[in-house]
């Protein structure tokens, strides 16, 4: 993998958390249907799968998940 310079990295960690806020945002409002019993099984698989995204996107942006790529993870050492 190459390097990425700071400016290209911040850009990317500001894209990757308006990522997430938006996606947060719109499981909130799901989340306020499936509570109030008004939501479809379509709001309630796309609830599921924005957590999914979510997580994805946290993970993008986790500096240990990363690394990992490059380094072996250890399991019981």
């Amino acid at each position: 993998m190459g390097r990425i310079d700071k400016a290209a990295k911040r850009h990317l960690e500001q894209s990757y958390q308006q990522d997430i806020e938006m996606y947060e945002q719109e499981r909130e409002e799901l989340l306020k249907r499936i509570r109030a019993d008004t939501a479809t099984p379509a709001d309630r698989r796309r609830y599921t799968a924005l957590g999914w995204k979510i997580e994805a996107v946290r993970q993008r942006m986790d500096k240990r998940y990363r690394d990992g790529v490059a380094e072996p993870i250890k399991i019981m050492q």
